[in-house]
């Protein structure tokens, strides 16, 4: 109709001058043309309409590296997450679970909040996500107060502290393969010529007052992947005993000393 030969003209005319575009026949009526975009390397219409002719010019042979197998990356990048490290998960039941993980939450939110409305809003929470008994939810709340209260952790949880700071370091090992050292540590703070890298611990510490061995060396392992980050800074790491409150700070030689062992584990 009239509205077709309209388009039809206004289309033949945007593309009259465009040597990218080309009019061939469409496939389905030779009678009718089509408009069709020219692929590099093409040179005017002629080579789209002869693409099925045969030609006397020798196919071009394919690159060698197409049938070669690709290189095999020697420094192979395999994952270590701190946090499932050999020992670093203790065993515990599902109230213990549910129980480690409240007052991880409490901790991460509610040092945004001002101290007077912290504990309301620390009962309300607890109330409407977990299944914990109300004398649960007490206990965890006094718990994560008194750790806010803690003079010594005020930097921890100041203004620009950081909650579940995912993270990401590598690590080359002797054998000349790559460790990558993903992780999330529970809080994280800057303070002057310090970074302050906290490990909550919902458990008890040992008898003895030293820190398990696998904490000592997933705290390692973070110290590895963050150094990078903040060269001119000392990295300080810190054990967390949320239902005592402790503070474990541990100290760099053991750490230096762990994850020197973690890096020459032939299994790890």
């Amino acid at each position: 109709g009239p509205d077709d030969q309209s388009w039809a003209k206004m289309i033949a005319t945007a593309f009259a001058d465009d040597p990218a575009v080309a009019q061939v026949p469409a496939p389905w009526d030779e009678t009718e043309t089509i408009f069709r975009r020219l692929t590099p390397g093409t040179i005017g219409a002629a080579s789209v309409l002869d693409q099925s002719k045969p030609t006397d010019a020798p196919a071009e042979a394919a690159p060698d590296w197409l049938f070669r197998a690709a290189p095999v990356d020697r420094a192979e990048r395999t994952p270590l997450r701190p946090s499932s490290a050999p020992e670093s998960q203790p065993l515990r039941g599902g109230s213990g679970l549910a129980y480690g993980a409240a007052i991880h939450e409490l901790l991460h939110y509610l040092p945004d909040l001002p101290e007077a409305q912290r504990e309301t809003a620390a009962r309300a929470y607890l109330e409407t996500t977990t299944a914990l008994d109300a004398a649960a939810r007490r206990t965890i709340i006094a718990q994560a107060l008194a750790i806010l209260a803690l003079p010594s952790l005020a930097p921890l949880f100041a203004k620009g502290s950081r909650a579940e700071a995912a993270i990401m370091g590598a690590v080359t090992r002797p054998d000349g393969s790559i460790w990558q050292i993903p992780g999330k540590v529970d809080r994280l703070a800057v303070d002057g010529d310090d970074v302050l890298v906290a490990d909550f611990k919902s458990g008890s510490p040992p008898p003895s007052g030293g820190a398990p061995r696998a904490y000592i060396r997933q705290l390692a392992l973070y110290r590895l992947a963050l150094a990078p980050l903040w060269p001119g800074k000392r990295l300080r790491m810190l054990l967390i005993w949320t239902g005592i409150p402790l503070v474990q700070e541990l100290d760099d030689v053991l750490l230096d000393m762990a994850a020197a062992e973690a890096i020459d584990e032939p299994n790890a």
